[in-house]
């Protein structure tokens, strides 16, 4: 998960965004480092705007990371749209 969010040839420590879409049990994933990175804003939720690259992600009730259902990544899509023309 580091290689994806990280910079190539940098280390990345992983930063969990929680209870940014109506899905509870779906988060974001980034580098934590994005600012010091100076990475271009890739993301804009309620609450946040992410830089660099950013996973979508499910989270089961025992806290593993699963991928998203075809449902959800509707979802995520449809809500982000929401937010990018407001």
């Amino acid at each position: 998960m580091k290689r994806l969010v990280g910079v190539e040839n940098e280390s990345a420590y992983i930063e969990f965004v929680f209870r940014q879409f109506s899905d509870l049990s779906i988060a974001l994933v980034c580098d934590d480092e994005f600012v010091l990175k100076n990475l271009s804003p890739t993301c804009r939720t309620k609450q946040h705007i992410l830089c660099g690259q950013v996973l979508v992600v499910a989270l089961r009730n025992d806290g593993e990371i699963q991928s998203l259902t075809a449902q959800q990544i509707e979802q995520v899509k449809q809500e982000l749209q929401l937010l990018a023309t407001a």
